[in-house]
């Protein structure tokens, strides 16, 4: 776990961390995937490229250090929101 965070917190540049998402949204999905600046807040969507489909994700991703329990809890509330509102699966 250590090593983990010891690897995450080394990312400086934001396309290094684009490049990571995409690689494990591929491990995941099994697909290729992109992230787009997302038009209902300041975050990025995560696309997903299957079977000549583009298919929008809703995730939230955090780079906040600092009270990271109260930012899961709005993050998960936005996300539901997505979901609810914008037709996100």
């Amino acid at each position: 776990m250590a090593n983990n965070v010891q690897f995450l917190t080394s990312i400086t540049r934001q396309t290094d961390f684009e490049d990571i998402v995409r690689r494990v949204a591929k491990f995941i999905y099994g697909a290729e995937a992109y992230l787009v600046g997302g038009p209902y807040d300041a975050g990025l969507d995560l696309i997903n490229k299957a079977d000549g489909r583009e298919i929008k994700e809703a995730v939230q991703i955090t780079i906040q250090e600092k009270r990271i329990e109260e930012k899961i809890l709005e993050d998960a509330e936005k996300t539901k929101k997505l979901v609810k509102d914008h037709g996100y699966p």
